[in-house]
């Protein structure tokens, strides 16, 4: 079983020190190999792996006979978290390689039926700053990020608990777009893509006539980025 970087780290990032699950919920379950390893490595004792798509579902369904887990792991066809209600909450949800509109969506939905756990584990594809304000409007603290680059690209993983409040003296859309502990922990990777990102800007503001009316947005995104580089000196 091969498990990818992104993959690996999404599960690190469920797996604390002493954090043990009773039930674990992997939406968007794909080859079902995420489901897997919360079983192997003892951090779930059983987990729901659902996916929308029928096709990944047999394949995940194959794999987990595969390993002998058929009754640790039920195999589950749903739309984001509509197999779960307020009767069957997990003790954690992970979404991870969908956009960050969708997990919005799907956790917006689930809060409304009072069907969202603890802990969530969210890996957006895109729009990490929409994810981020609708954890704290559902009043979720994000008390862990993580980022990685994977065959050429970013990824974030970010794990957000109920109830709290993160205390970290940045702006608050400075937060939102580049992650609170990213910012507070310093992170490497994040460090690396700021600075990618900042090389690009500065040479499209370069090339860019002096009355073209987007010059403002991108010396605001300039100072964004050097606001945060600064806090992670």
């Amino acid at each position: 079983m091969h498990i990818s970087r992104r993959l690996d780290a999404v599960i690190s990032m469920l797996a604390g020190e002493d954090d043990k699950y009773d039930l674990v919920a992997d939406v968007g379950c794909d080859h079902g190999f995420t489901a897997i390893s919360l079983i192997t490595k003892g951090i779930a004792k059983r987990v729901t792996a659902s996916d929308v798509r029928t096709g990944p579902l047999e394949t995940a369904r194959e794999h987990v006979a595969e390993y002998g887990f058929e009754d640790r792991i039920d195999i589950c066809l749903s739309d984001g978290l509509e197999h779960i209600s307020s009767e069957n909450v997990p003790d954690a949800v992970i979404l991870s390689g969908m956009g960050g509109l969708l997990i919005c969506d799907i956790i917006s939905k689930a809060y409304e039926r009072q069907a969202l756990p603890e802990v969530l584990i969210l890996q957006p594809q895109s729009k990490n700053d929409k994810v981020r304000i609708c954890l704290r409007d559902m009043g979720y603290e994000i008390t862990a990020e993580d980022m990685l680059c994977e065959d050429g690209k970013f990824y974030v993983i970010i794990r957000g608990e109920a109830r709290g409040k993160d205390g970290l003296g940045a702006p608050d859309h400075l937060k939102d777009i580049f992650g609170p502990k990213l910012i507070e922990d310093k992170n490497e990777v994040l460090k690396e893509y700021l600075l990618k990102e900042k090389k690009k800007y500065e040479k499209i503001l370069e090339e860019m006539p002096a009355d073209n009316e987007d010059r403002t947005e991108i010396i605001r995104k300039l100072e964004d980025m050097e606001t945060v580089l600064d806090l992670m000196i």
